[in-house]
């Protein structure tokens, strides 16, 4: 069995991806709202088989964060 995804919540959504952008090759497929959600690709080049990992990057806490701002 291989891992081919993991979900990190964090508070710097924006943060993190850039991080794995710079310095581990993802590519940044999607993303969602200011900072609440993004989803990381990175194909491996040295496999020829097509092997993948996705990460995604959530912060739970950005709804609590806007109702604040609201106030």
């Amino acid at each position: 069995m291989q891992l081919k995804h993991l979900n990190l919540a964090t508070s710097d959504v924006g943060g993190l991806a850039l991080f794995f952008e710079r310095y581990f090759g993802f590519k940044r497929l999607a993303a969602r709202g200011q900072d609440a959600f993004a989803l990381m690709c990175n194909q491996f080049s040295n496999d020829n088989d097509g092997s993948f990992f996705l990460f995604t990057f959530n912060d739970f806490n950005i709804q609590r964060k806007c109702s604040e701002r609201e106030r």
